[in-house]
C-alpha cells in the first residue's frame, strides 16, 4: 500500500490568517520570547518546562486521589493507574482540554487528546519519570448554545447536523448540571441513521448509547465517551468539589489582592 505524504497548510495561507502573535508563537520566533519563554515546541524545551514545574508546591496526594476516584467511577482502570502516578514527586502532566460537547464534540477533541497522549509518552521516555496525559473537561462552562449540536458526514457525503433540544431549556446552567433527558435517546438513533457504514460504526454507536443516556449530565457523558475511547487518558471533570477545594488559595489571592493576574497581564500588555 502506498502511503501518501501529509499535506501541510501554513496558517498564513488562510483567507483570514490568524494573528501574527499566534503564528510567531507556533514558529518559536524571537519576538515572542519575552512573553512565552521562546515558544519552543521541541522535546528538550518540554522537558525543561516539566523540570521547572516540579519546583512549584502542589497538594499531590489530594489531586491524585480525586482523579483516581473520577476514573474509577467511569470504570477506567488504566486511567486510574495513571492518575495514581501524579502523587509521585517526580511526576508531571501534559494537559489539554475542551468544553463538554454533544457526542464528543468536534473532531479536534480527539486530536487534542491523542496529542497529549503521544507527547506524554515521548516526554516520559526522555525524562525517565512519570508523565501523565490529562484531558480537562470544562464542565463549568455555561455556553449550552455552543455545545448542544454537532455535525457528521452522512452516507451521501452531506453535512448532517444534530441538535439536542431537551424538554426544558437549561438556562444559565453549567454543563455539569445539564442532565440529559429522554430526548437524547432518539437523537442517538438519528445519529445511527445518519452515519455511513464502516468498520467501527457499530462500536462507536454502542459507546455513544452507553455514554449519552437519560439521567447523565452532559459533561459526564462527554467524559465517559473519552474514557471509553482512550483508556489510558486521565479525564478530569473540573466540577468535582474535591478539585475545587484545591484552588481555594488561588481564588482567595485573586479576591484579596485585587486580581494580581489581571494586573500583571495588563502591565505586560502595556
Amino acid at each position: 500500500m502506498t502511503v501518501r505524504p501529509p499535506t501541510i497548510i501554513e496558517y498564513g495561507a488562510f483567507q483570514q490568517p490568524p494573528s501574527p502573535l499566534f503564528r510567531d508563537y507556533l514558529l518559536g520566533s524571537d519576538r515572542v520570547a519575552p512573553f512565552y519563554d521562546g515558544g519552543r515546541w521541541d522535546l528538550d524545551a518540554l522537558a525543561k518546562a516539566a523540570g521547572a514545574s516540579l519546583d512549584l508546591p502542589r497538594r499531590r496526594e489530594e489531586l491524585a486521589g480525586a482523579l483516581v476516584r473520577q476514573q474509577e467511577g467511569r470504570g477506567a482502570s488504566e486511567a486510574a493507574r495513571r492518575a495514581r502516578e501524579l502523587a509521585d514527586g517526580s511526576a508531571t502532566a501534559v494537559v489539554t482540554g475542551q468544553q463538554a460537547g454533544l457526542f464528543g464534540g468536534p473532531l479536534y477533541v480527539l486530536h487534542k487528546a491523542l496529542g497529549a497522549i503521544k507527547v506524554a509518552a515521548r516526554l516520559q521516555e526522555k525524562r525517565g519519570a512519570p508523565v501523565v496525559p490529562v484531558f480537562w473537561v470544562a464542565s463549568d462552562d455555561h455556553d449550552f448554545a455552543e455545545v448542544r449540536s454537532t455535525s457528521v458526514l452522512d452516507d451521501a457525503g452531506q453535512i448532517h447536523t444534530l441538535r439536542y433540544a431537551p424538554a426544558r431549556e437549561p438556562v444559565g446552567l453549567p454543563a455539569s448540571r445539564v442532565i440529559l433527558d429522554e430526548t437524547i435517546t432518539p437523537l442517538v438513533a438519528e445519529l445511527g441513521r445518519a452515519l455511513p457504514s464502516g468498520l467501527h460504526r457499530d462500536t462507536a454507536l454502542a459507546l455513544l448509547n452507553a455514554s449519552y443516556c437519560p439521567g447523565v449530565s452532559l459533561s459526564d457523558a462527554f467524559a465517559r465517551l473519552l474514557s471509553a475511547l482512550l483508556p489510558d487518558l486521565v479525564v478530569l471533570d473540573a466540577s468535582d468539589p474535591a478539585l475545587k477545594r484545591l484552588i481555594v488559595p488561588v481564588m482567595s489571592r485573586e479576591v484579596t489582592e485585587a486580581s494580581p493576574t489581571s494586573r500583571l497581564a495588563r502591565e505586560i500588555g502595556q
